[in-house]
């Protein structure tokens, strides 16, 4: 993979479009969008398997304009069509806009109204084509419905800051009001630059992912944001991705009560390949390790794998590291104009002769997806449908030390489930006029979760030798422990404001059972809302 790195940063520049080098917010629902756009202007060749994607690989819907010749009041511009603040020079540009979701429903589970109070701002800008930074901030506060609810309790934090866990990708809450609320705030921003066109740096603080489907085993967006520098370099059919993050453990024991939380770090590669038109292949290398040594001593991160171009097999096992290895593997198969098929493999561990002889040895931990993509069914425009299936096998993502497992703020970095569990999920969704839009999606996770203490495998911050995990240890089987099955079904009809923001207005009828038998949580949540939506929020695992 490294001689394929060093032809993209030692090569002449690519044919990209020098334009400013804005990442393009990564929202689901817009990306499809997109995505569906691209493919219907034949736009096969384009590499979209790292997200958020540059601005470069923009297409027309994300810079429209209004053209209808209508001379509209400045309250309609800026509602509808523009930015809130838009200064632009020669070589300059300048933009604010307000963040906000304000919704209200109702749960049944709890009897009781639900409500979203979420504000914030968002502010970027670009000097020339090489320079440009962003910056968004999101103070919220939430009344939950019982599912929320029970993952915030289940995920608690070790008290150097008050709170009482964590909401799924949005960091800690604390009580808000009678006790019945939470209240919580995050930020996300970066700073990149283009020295030519083929080569972008980026440091921020953010979220990634890998893949083409609605989740990912190799790096998802699900958890809490992170500090990170990205190099991308693109040259043609190749492109390849390089990270160093810094992660954190609110569930394990301070060193301190004046330190902050532990910390750990993750060295990522990711060689994309175009092999042609129709068929790409993508190839991971990352390794984590923890921030600290075994009795709290400071174990800053080592020089030699911040070599954006190493091999992390031999560096690791020659530094004698307790870090936790993975190689990863994501493919995409454009069949037909029409239709996609794609899938991922991530090995955490791995024994050729163990896998082989499928003895169920605890040390075979690797992940999977496969899926397609249906783009204008049955010739009706703006229509996509999906269907995808993920799985895990127990103990995959966890390590010895929880400072090396493959997860940040108590949520995995790869699919949100984490491990030892089954997933089947179907989409669809549908655009038509220019505004209107609506969606479905159905999910069903089987998980084999623990029981008496006994570590099963689902939970990737436990220490995977312990039992019935462990090594040598044979007759491991995906959905070992208490069988928990969760039954996702969701619908939404929404109508699109201003296509620059990204504000709509929905209204959403969520349907959902979880747990093992003898203690399911049985809920149906009705909201509305408006909202400027640049991110993913995952409630649906």
């Amino acid at each position: 993979m490294n001689a394929f790195a060093v032809l993209l940063l030692l090569s002449p520049p690519a044919l990209l479009a020098q334009e400013e080098p804005f990442s393009l917010p990564y929202e689901y629902p817009a990306y499809l969008r997109h995505e569906y756009n691209i493919r219907q202007n034949g736009g096969f060749g384009k590499h979209t398997a790292v997200k958020p994607l540059m601005q470069y690989d923009a297409t027309a819907e994300q810079q429209e304009q209004d053209t209808t010749g209508i001379r509209h009041s400045w309250l309609h511009r800026k509602v509808f069509l523009e930015h809130l603040i838009d200064v632009r020079g020669n070589a300059y540009s300048f933009q604010i806009d307000p963040l906000f979701d304000f919704g209200l429903g109702y749960e049944t589970n709890k009897s009781s109204v639900t409500w979203q109070n979420t504000r914030g701002l968002r502010i970027r800008g670009n000097i020339g084509s090489k320079l440009a930074f962003s910056s968004e901030l999101y103070e919220n506060q939430s009344l939950t419905p019982a599912f929320l609810d029970t993952f915030i309790f289940a995920h608690q934090i070790k008290p150097v800051v008050p709170g009482v866990g964590i909401i799924p990708g949005q960091g800690i809450v604390r009580p808000f009001g009678d006790g019945r609320g939470w209240d919580y705030s995050n930020a996300t921003a970066y700073l990149t630059y283009s020295p030519v066109s083929f080569v972008n740096l980026q440091f921020g603080h953010g979220k990634h992912f890998i893949g083409h489907g609605y989740r990912s085993v190799l790096l998802s967006d699900a958890a809490y944001p992170y500090p990170f520098f990205r190099l991308q370099a693109t040259f043609g059919p190749l492109q390849y991705t390089w990270w160093l993050m810094q992660h954190s453990d609110p569930g394990e024991q301070p060193l301190s009560y004046y330190l902050s939380f532990r910390k750990k770090y993750a060295s990522m590669g990711y060689l994309n390949w175009q092999v042609s038109p129709k068929f790409e292949l993508g190839i991971l290398q990352a390794l984590v390790w923890a921030g600290d040594d075994s009795i709290g001593g400071p174990q800053p991160p080592a020089w030699q794998y911040m070599n954006p171009l190493v091999f992390l097999h031999p560096v690791h096992y020659g530094n004698g590291s307790e870090g936790n290895l993975f190689i990863g593997l994501n493919m995409k198969w454009n069949l037909s104009p029409r239709h996609l098929l794609y899938g991922q493999l991530m090995f955490d561990e791995i024994k050729v002769n163990e896998l082989i002889s499928q003895s169920g040895s605890a040390a075979n931990k690797y992940a999977a997806q496969a899926g397609i993509k249906w783009f204008g069914p049955w010739g009706t425009k703006g229509l996509v449908l999906q269907t995808e299936f993920n799985m895990a096998r127990p103990y995959t993502f966890s390590h010895i030390r929880r400072l090396s497992a493959y997860g940040h703020y108590l949520q995995p970095l790869g699919h949100p489930s984490g491990a030892n569990f089954i997933e089947g999920l179907a989409l669809a969704q549908y655009h038509f006029g220019k505004h209107w839009y609506a969606s479905g999606k159905i999910v069903w996770i089987r998980t084999g979760v623990d029981t008496d203490s006994l570590n099963y495998g689902s939970n990737i911050f436990r220490n995977y030798l312990e039992p019935p995990g462990g090594e040598g240890v044979t007759g491991i089987r995906l959905g070992q422990g208490a069988e928990s099955i969760t039954l996702h079904t969701e619908f939404l009809v929404g109508y699109l404001l201003n296509r620059k923001t990204n504000m709509k207005i929905e209204a959403r009828y969520i349907q959902r059972s979880q747990g093992i038998a003898s203690d399911r949580l049985l809920t149906q949540w009705f909201s509305v809302g408006v909202s400027t939506s640049l991110r993913n929020l995952y409630y649906d695992f």
